[in-house]
């Protein structure tokens, strides 16, 4: 006997929980933000406490009229500290205007601006920083106030208000520098995510199945954001039907039920859900065997794209040491074929060609892999065999990790030169480690420079450069760099500044880049074989790319 609830047992192909979350089922969903109340800039908090009081004791007392006091019975409020607080904030702000003045008038009397337009630029990246500084130290005294865009009471058994409770308490653990994805109130268990500027929050009155928890608000993430494209407020108020009616099939009475996007989409539109006058049932594709992929697809041309991607993260150090080199790859599929096709994909993983007995071959030994829903595990334990029936459209069959000794792809030497403060002389010298046969694309070289550098000068043998000072670096471009290349790139700054050498070390060079029809760690795609009872002829495309992830190296 099933020791699933009832409505579990009916539609057997939902996603099941385990089963220590089915005794302790999530209670309450919410989507909320943090609210910033700004101040008047000449109010101060003492100033606030004041006119609150005025104003509560003029509610019992007194009555208030263009800033006099009007006494009803007992009761005298004074607010001439209050008016001398004003008349300082006032001055102040007088001068200001004054000063700004003051510049004005300077400059229709013929006042010229003698600065170069590095000077200028770095002034108003100082002015910039200057400003932030100001709004951070000022955000501490502005009002806080939680909004909740989104909640959803599933059990009943947690009242509404209980979720006031979880912003309060988070913000006096990130005070204390004890903040936890877990937090607690009386009987109550809070268990967050940050996602832009909002807070998802599920809250359960027992020891629940965090883990399951958390993955289930990642996918409240992924399906709201494959709704909306971006998931933030503006988009939570413009959809608050659909929300509600998502979020009533992705959790039902506390329990994870339909999670797929592909399977949402089906019954709940952008237009509003369209209810069927037949009677209450479930999508076919809910519970069909294969829930992922609806019956009667249709193609006039069959086609598949399989894209293989992989993203090298890479560190060196300042003498030339790799400290960390991996490999992050993906398989990602756009399929267009009709009815309902078996595919099989073969690839040259180490372990297959082991078992075949051709352990001497090219193979790949592949790491943290994780597969689509749709992939049969039992097969690919037995055989290495990745067979499945896909998805309609795009997705991601699988990635992959390979912890493994990368060589640079794309090696950089820089010789940097201070000259009594005076000015700074670069020497970048950049070269491609990968065959002649293939070539990076849209290469960008992101160098850091000191924040008071000024009138740049450049030279180089290819590509273009460029000064950002308000991100104090230069980045050098090379549109289409060959395997086997090297160039070179000059760069000379101004430094106006005497201020002492940086302490606080130096920011390392940056590597964009993509190579097509190449993979770093040699993964290959043997076969990719499409069978369907109709047997029709499809059309099955393949692609290699490696692009950069993490890809830095420190400089002297």
């Amino acid at each position: 006997m099933s020791c699933y609830p009832e409505e579990h047992n009916k539609y057997p192909h939902r996603f099941r929980p385990p089963l220590s979350l089915i005794h302790t089922p999530v209670s309450l969903v919410a989507v909320m933000r943090l609210k910033v109340v700004c101040q008047p800039p000449y109010k101060s908090t003492e100033e606030e406490d004041d006119e609150s009081t005025t104003t509560k004791m003029s509610d019992q007392y007194a009555t208030v009229q263009k800033g006099s006091l009007k006494l009803k019975g007992i009761g005298v409020v004074s607010a001439g500290k209050k008016k001398k607080k004003k008349d300082k904030e006032t001055k102040r702000l007088e001068q200001q205007i004054n000063t700004n003045r003051n510049e004005e008038e300077e400059t229709k009397s013929g006042y010229i601006d003698k600065r170069t337009p590095a000077q200028i630029a770095f002034d108003k990246m100082q002015e910039k920083r200057q400003m932030e500084r100001i709004l951070n130290k000022a955000e501490k005294t502005h009002k806080r106030r939680v909004e909740v865009l989104v909640c959803r009471n599933y059990r009943g058994d947690v009242d509404m208000s209980e979720i006031e409770h979880f912003m309060p308490i988070l913000m006096d653990r990130e005070e204390e520098g004890n903040l936890s994805p877990i937090l607690a109130h009386g009987g109550v268990r809070f268990m967050w995510i940050k996602h832009n500027n909002l807070y998802l929050v599920a809250t359960s009155k027992k020891n629940a199945c965090v883990s399951l928890v958390f993955s289930f608000l990642y996918k409240i993430i992924q399906v709201f954001s494959e709704y909306f494209k971006e998931l933030e407020e503006e988009s939570i108020r413009d959809n608050f039907v659909i929300i509600y009616e998502l979020m009533d099939e992705l959790m039902d009475f506390g329990y994870p039920q339909t999670t797929d996007s592909k399977i949402l989409q089906e019954y709940i539109t952008q237009e509003g859900h369209k209810l069927d006058t037949g009677g209450p049932r479930p999508p076919a594709t809910v519970t069909n065997a294969v829930s992922w992929r609806s019956e009667g697809i249709k193609y006039r041309k069959n086609e598949v794209f399989l894209d293989v991607i992989e993203s090298v993260n890479l560190l060196v150090s300042a003498n030339g040491n790799v400290l960390r080199s991996e490999i992050v790859g993906s398989i990602k599929m756009r399929v267009f074929l009709s009815g309902m096709p078996e595919l099989r994909l073969g690839l040259n993983d180490k372990v297959l060609f082991e078992n075949t007995g051709r352990g001497k071959s090219k193979s790949v030994e592949l790491e943290d892999t994780k597969f689509h829903q749709c992939v049969r595990l039992s097969r690919f334990e037995n055989d290495r065999t990745i067979s499945f029936i896909p998805p309609d459209g795009e997705f991601e069959l699988m990635s992959y990790r390979l912890n493994t000794h990368v060589k640079p792809l794309i090696w950089i030497e820089s010789v940097i030169e201070k000259h009594s403060h005076s000015r700074i002389e670069y020497m970048i010298k950049a070269k491609s480690q990968f065959k002649r046969r293939s070539t990076a694309n849209n290469v960008e070289i992101h160098i850091p420079v000191p924040t008071d550098a000024d009138s740049p000068k450049f030279k180089t043998t290819v590509g273009s450069v460029k000064w950002i000072p308000e991100n104090s670096e230069v980045v050098w471009s090379i549109k289409s760099f060959p395997g086997g290349k090297e160039y070179l790139m000059r760069a000379h700054f101004g430094l106006p500044s005497v201020e002492a050498e940086d302490k606080e070390g130096k920011p390392p060079i940056s590597v964009k880049f993509e190579i097509p029809y190449f993979t770093t760690s040699g993964i290959q795609v043997r076969y990719l074989k499409i069978i369907e009872k109709s047997g029709y002829q499809a059309l099955p495309w393949v692609r290699y790319i490696t692009q950069n992830g993490d890809y830095q190296l420190r400089t002297q």
